[in-house]
Parts: C-alpha cells; sequence; structure tokens
C-alpha cells in the first residue's frame, strides 16, 4: 500500500465527497476540470467499499487547507453526502481496515485521526451528521488498532 516514497504524514483526515458520485473516476474528472493534479485525496472508499488510489502517497494533498492538513495528512473520502444518506456497511469495513493499514505503515497515532470538521480552523460540515462518529472513540480506535 505505502511502498516507494510517502511524505511524513502525522495525520489522517477522512472525509465525505458531499456529494453522489458513481466512482472514484468521476471525482478524479471533476477535481481536473478545476485545474487540479488529480484527485485531491489520497485515497477514495466507493459506496460498495472498494478503496480507490487517488493522489500518491508521495504527493500533497488537495483536501483540507486547514492547520496544514494538505501536507501532513493523508486524506480519505467516503463517496456520498453524509449530511443527507449514511455510509454503507461496506465503506465503515474498508474505512476501518484502511485506517489499521495506515496508522501501522506510517505510524499514525490513533489521537491524530480525524474527521474534516474537527480539523482546528475548518469551518465545514464534513463528513455530515450521519457519518458515525463512534468510529473515533477511544475504545472503537483501541480496537481496530490492536496490533497494528
Amino acid at each position: 500500500m505505502t511502498s516507494g516514497k510517502t511524505l511524513p504524514f502525522t495525520h489522517l483526515v477522512i472525509h465525505h465527497t458531499g456529494a453522489e458520485e458513481k466512482d472514484t473516476d468521476q471525482i478524479r474528472r471533476y477535481h481536473l476540470s478545476k485545474g487540479w493534479q488529480d484527485v485531491g485525496y489520497h485515497f477514495v472508499i466507493e459506496r460498495d467499499g472498494k478503496v480507490a488510489a487517488g493522489r500518491k502517497l508521495s504527493t500533497t494533498g488537495a483536501h483540507c487547507q486547514a492547520d496544514g492538513m494538505n501536507r501532513k495528512a493523508v486524506g480519505i473520502a467516503l463517496i456520498g453526502n453524509f449530511e443527507k444518506n449514511h455510509p454503507s456497511f461496506h465503506q465503515i469495513k474498508s474505512l476501518l481496515e484502511l485506517m489499521k493499514k495506515l496508522t501501522k505503515e506510517l505510524k499514525i497515532l490513533p489521537k491524530n485521526i480525524l474527521l474534516h470538521n474537527q480539523v482546528q480552523g475548518a469551518n465545514t460540515l464534513c463528513p455530515g451528521k450521519n457519518f458515525p462518529k463512534l468510529i473515533l472513540s477511544v475504545d472503537v480506535l483501541q480496537t481496530i488498532l490492536k496490533n497494528a
């Protein structure tokens, strides 16, 4: 997953895309149309749970300017608008697996796993009111990251 050179990431920031895109390619086309070099996130989790690669981990993200997170955080987005809908079971399962892999491989501390709206200076509802915030509770993080 993280073979090759990676930036010295210290955080994970979790997002929703805020829309109901069909897949990662649709997000990529939209971000490219805005003049970006690629999709803004490092990983995108589609509705069926497929984890798609976005930007390489050797590249600065374009997902959260607040508190310098584009430079210090891996951006993970789940496709959907979680102000209106809920993430799928498959998305949550894949997110937990991805969090476990990334925290182990990049040595990211559980306290540095944040929702976009938890980043200091971020004025956003992302990842939406229907995103299960329980995922970032101490008990859940300790359980999923055990043996990571």
